[in-house]
């Protein structure tokens, strides 16, 4: 997991508006776990990016966007987990 802070968030977007937010990159499945766990017990908001989503980024957003960066299918997403 890396936490990249204030990032120019223009090629996350479709509309490639010039936004800047906070970014937690994750790597793999483990990593995706324990970032949901740290999000659940601190009550931090947060927000799935590159799922398909044309999104307009809100300018120095209140919550971090999340990318998902390790392969994964939708079909992980039909089952709840722990």
């Amino acid at each position: 997991v890396e936490v990249l802070e204030g990032q120019e968030m223009t090629r996350f977007s479709t509309l490639r508006l010039r936004d800047a937010g906070d970014i937690v990159v994750v790597r793999d499945f483990s990593g995706l776990q324990k970032f949901l766990a740290y999000a659940l017990q601190n009550r931090l908001s947060y927000t799935p990016l590159g799922l398909g989503s044309n999104m307009i980024l809100q300018k120095r957003s209140h919550h971090v966007y999340v990318r998902l960066d390790f392969p994964w299918d939708t079909k992980d997403l039909d089952t709840p987990r722990e």
